[in-house]
């Protein structure tokens, strides 16, 4: 069975040169899309995300642990987060929105468990949009879900 492709309406250009930093995702965009999507119809059931297009650059956080190795210390990442801008189309029975402005914040962690994964996911529009998109709220969610195991 093959993995499912990028849907080519979407534009996750602004990643170019930071998808190395999807630790364990083999195909980031589709779960990405799969996310936003998922966001969306627990709002409204019927929707359909139609277009994704990124924007601006987008902000990671990592967080680790010293391993000592035989050929040195080594860091094996714990935890990551991703938070990014974008604009989407969306349609649901009622009606369609274009270029709907929104945030989406990202959180994976356990990675050096493996099986025991877990992730969360947030998404903030309109005026909230800005406001999810800055350091310190991307931090506090992060360190967060980081936290909310122990």
């Amino acid at each position: 069975m093959t993995e499912p492709a990028a849907d080519p309406r979407d534009d996750f250009s602004i990643f170019a040169d930071s998808v190395h930093m999807f630790f364990n995702v083999s195909e980031p965009f589709v779960m990405l899309r799969a996310e936003l999507e998922d966001m969306f119809r627990q709002q409204i059931a019927s929707t359909k995300v139609l277009a994704i297009t990124c924007e601006g650059e987008p902000k990671f956080l990592t967080l680790g642990r010293r391993l000592e190795h035989e050929e040195g210390e080594k860091v094996v990442v714990t935890h990551y987060g991703v938070c990014f801008q974008c604009s989407v189309d969306v349609e649901t029975d009622e009606h369609r929105e274009e270029g709907l402005r929104c945030t989406m914040t990202l959180a994976i962690g356990e990675l050096d468990r493996p099986g025991e994964e877990r992730m969360q996911a947030w998404m903030d529009v309109h005026e909230d949009a800005d406001a999810a998109f800055s350091e310190e709220v991307f931090r506090d969610k992060f360190l967060g879900f980081r936290g909310a195991l122990e």
